[in-house]
């Protein structure tokens, strides 16, 4: 077992990089739909092609 990993610790270094990079990427995603902004919003409709549907509340 021991002889196994020493051979290939470098692939799984590699996957486990990857699968916590696609982690964060993944719960980065979900943060912004569960806030509401899963287009990347800044707050500033005009010019938005989406200007009116990613807010639910009218700003005063």
């Amino acid at each position: 077992m021991f002889g196994w990993f020493a051979a290939n610790w470098g692939t799984i270094l590699t996957a486990i990089v990857i699968l916590l990079i696609v982690g964060a990427i993944l719960g980065s995603l979900v943060r912004r739909k569960k806030k509401g902004s899963a287009h990347g919003c800044s707050g500033g409709c005009s010019g938005c092609e989406m200007c009116g549907s990613c807010h639910s509340e009218k700003r005063p």
